[in-house]
């Protein structure tokens, strides 16, 4: 008869891991500012060491596309060539499917049960992670397209409006300087009844990337205020410097010389008019 050879029983990690700990490192990763994506591949990593897996997975449902994995390998030349056993573990909310766990462990066999238990559990605090997780992005998503203007793609008046109030109470309580360049395009029904709407569509949006190249910091806000008016919000500027920042978008709507025969210079011009005030209570 041929020698049988036992199969080694599968070996725990679970007993050298503090689940507790592990579950907070784990909240701590899905509730971090950064994108989505790049928690999860944080997810991965952790829990590979966690484990000491050879691999770990997490392929996400993607409402656009069929499958998004993403994936942590112990490199190579940590692990032998012995083939491991894979472990799928949904991540889902009652009946909703967010996705699945996938752990290649290191040696043969399939994965002890306290480590499953334990992976289980980490699993259902991932899964309703996850969903709050892209939930948050996609109503972030929506907040920023519901404040972009969809012919220029700068912000439009709304955003105008929510940006002033935030700067308005945040200057009160610095007692720093707010200004605002208001800016209108020139003899603008002119020009459409000249060139056609579509010219001057186009004319738009090269003024409103004019606009923001001029801008000098990310701190300010390029915004369509309505029609062929622009908008910019400066925090921390005080009159000289909103001066200087709306003589540098003029400069910057010069150079373009967008062609209009129906002004005396030939071209599309603006003007800019700047108000400057320090908020004070009341």
């Amino acid at each position: 008869m041929p020698e049988a050879h036992a199969v080694p029983a599968p070996l725990s990690t679970a007993q050298h891991i503090d689940v507790g700990e592990l579950i907070r490192e784990v909240s701590e990763v899905l509730a971090a500012e950064q994108p989505l994506t790049q928690s999860i591949t944080e997810l991965c990593t952790l829990l590979a060491h966690a484990f000491g897996a050879r691999s770990i997975s997490i392929l996400l449902d993607d409402p656009d596309r069929s499958c998004a994995e993403y994936r942590y390998d112990v490199p190579l030349g940590l692990v032998g060539e012995s083939a491991a056993h894979a472990e799928s573990i949904p991540l889902q909310i009652g009946t909703q499917s967010v996705g699945s766990l996938v752990i290649v462990p290191r040696s043969r066999g399939a994965l002890a049960p306290a480590d499953m238990a334990t992976l289980e559990t980490c699993a259902r605090y991932i899964a309703v992670g996850l969903r709050n997780a892209r939930l948050t992005h996609t109503n972030d998503d929506l907040e920023r397209l519901i404040e972009v203007d969809p012919l220029t793609e700068v912000g439009n008046r709304r955003r105008f409006d929510l940006t002033l109030d935030s700067e308005w109470r945040r200057s009160l309580r610095n007692r720093e300087s707010l200004s605002v360049v208001m800016i209108d395009v020139d003899y603008f029904k002119e020009f459409n009844d000249r060139y056609g709407h579509l010219a001057g569509d186009t004319c738009l949006q090269q003024i409103a990337r004019a606009i923001s190249r001029a801008t000098m910091r990310a701190s300010d806000v390029v915004t369509r205020y309505g029609g062929e008016e622009f908008a910019v919000l400066l925090a921390e500027t005080d009159l000289a410097g909103a001066v200087a920042v709306a003589e540098n978008i003029r400069l910057a709507i010069e150079r373009l010389q967008i062609p209009h025969a129906g002004t005396s210079i030939g071209s599309v011009s603006i003007s800019a008019g700047v108000a400057t005030v320090t908020p004070s209570a009341g």
